[in-house]
């Protein structure tokens, strides 16, 4: 059975040497950034949860064999800096980065079932589930081959309220950590000053979230991300657009309260396009 990870090895191995985008990050990229609507020939390397460690563990392993890369947009979400997957609600997708792309994480032990078993990568309950439809499920519906996973519109307005904004931005709250953040910042700056190294340019980017969510925001994240990103940026020569709260992003652009939808998507990527990608010499 294919999943996001399998099939996102798969299709981004196959087209290595023809990549000139590259776009990385968690969910709000993965649904957000559709290369389909970029000048130049892109890929999505973002997944759900996504961390800035597996960021980088994926780009420089594939470096040598993306040949024609020239550009890297790095999107950095509110929690960005305060998260390593290992420690979160989200922790067991380390397996699949283990199974499916060959990546450790630090901390994995070698008796843990899931390492071995497929079954073991998915609760019980979800194995029941896929055994009564036999097998017979399509666990990456509506990725494309560009990476992009698409976020439909039916229903999108049920998702977003006040309330379920507040919700999701205190999920992120118990998941941040004040430790991880010169963690990650340190393996942004490792990552960013390879990429340069090699003349391939690098954006940092905040994608739009809808104010169901940014109204919940503490602002002293915010801060410290952009002093964080500024000192980046001033060392390595890189650029950063921020569209956190771009009011050309309506409610009908969202999935619900922190991610695009596949219009908000197709806005969204035309304006990376614009802003960022045609600026660049790709020469």
């Amino acid at each position: 059975m294919p999943n996001t990870y399998s099939q996102k090895r798969s299709d981004f191995e196959s087209s290595l040497n023809a990549i000139q985008v590259l776009v990385l990050g968690p969910s709000h990229a993965l649904h957000g950034i559709d290369p389909a609507f970029f000048s130049h020939k892109g890929y999505n390397l973002a997944n759900a949860s996504q961390t800035i460690y597996y960021d980088k563990e994926l780009t420089l392993r594939y470096l040598d064999k993306l040949s024609a890369l020239r550009l890297v947009i790095i999107p950095i979400s509110y929690n960005s800096f305060y998260t390593q997957l290992p420690d979160s609600k989200e922790s067991f997708r380390c397996w699949f980065y283990s199974k499916y792309w060959d990546i450790e994480a630090p901390g994995m032990t070698k008796l843990d079932l899931r390492r071995y078993s497929n079954i073991a990568l998915y609760t019980p309950q979800t194995t029941v589930e896929f055994i009564g439809k036999g097998f017979k499920l399509n666990l990456t519906e509506g990725l494309s081959p560009n990476g992009y996973l698409r976020y439909d519109t039916a229903d999108c307005l049920k998702n977003i309220s006040f309330e379920a904004g507040a919700k999701r931005v205190e999920l992120y709250r118990r998941m941040m950590k004040e430790e991880h953040y010169n963690e990650n910042i340190d393996l942004l700056t490792q990552l960013v000053s390879t990429l340069r190294q090699r003349n391939i340019q690098v954006c940092f980017v905040t994608i739009p979230v809808f104010k169901t969510f940014a109204k919940y925001c503490e602002p002293k994240v915010f801060e410290a991300n952009l002093a964080a990103l500024r000192d980046i940026c001033r060392q390595h020569g890189c650029g950063y657009k921020n569209y956190f709260n771009d009011a050309r992003f309506t409610i009908r652009d969202f999935y619900d309260n922190d991610h695009l939808n596949f219009i908000g998507a197709a806005r969204f990527s035309a304006i990376l396009d614009s802003d960022i990608i045609r600026k660049v010499n790709f020469r």
